[in-house]
């Protein structure tokens, strides 16, 4: 199964590092341990969410640049989400955009990594 290029709100991003697609399954709410022993769960859904981890190597600015528009719809609402392999969900931001800059012998390159979650 190949993986196919992320699309971000629509956005078509890079094709991301060979192991850059991180996917996470969480539940939302919390988990207790009693006196017991035993868990006590308060779950808002016993439905699994997902979280992904994408990440780039060495890009140069103008896919930094797509990435940082797609990155931009995520400012005041939620977007669809394309991951390289599965489908298509609705995620939000889940934390920061990092952009980590360096030179390099054709102009400057980019490792940026994008964290998103799943409503």
């Amino acid at each position: 199964m190949s993986a196919a290029t992320p699309v971000l709100g629509g956005i078509a991003l890079p094709q991301v590092a060979g192991n850059g697609c991180k996917e996470t399954y969480t539940f939302l709410g919390g988990q207790a341990e009693m006196a017991s022993g035993n868990y006590a769960f308060d779950l808002f859904s016993t439905n699994a969410k997902r979280r992904f981890d994408l990440t780039w190597v060495a890009l140069p600015a103008a896919e930094v640049e797509t990435i940082l528009a797609a990155w931009a719809l995520l400012g005041a609402s939620t977007q669809s989400f394309h991951p390289p392999l599965g489908s298509a969900t609705t995620v939000q931001r889940d934390g920061e955009l990092g952009v980590n800059w360096f030179p390099s012998a054709s102009g400057p390159r980019a490792d940026v990594t994008l964290k998103l979650r799943e409503l």
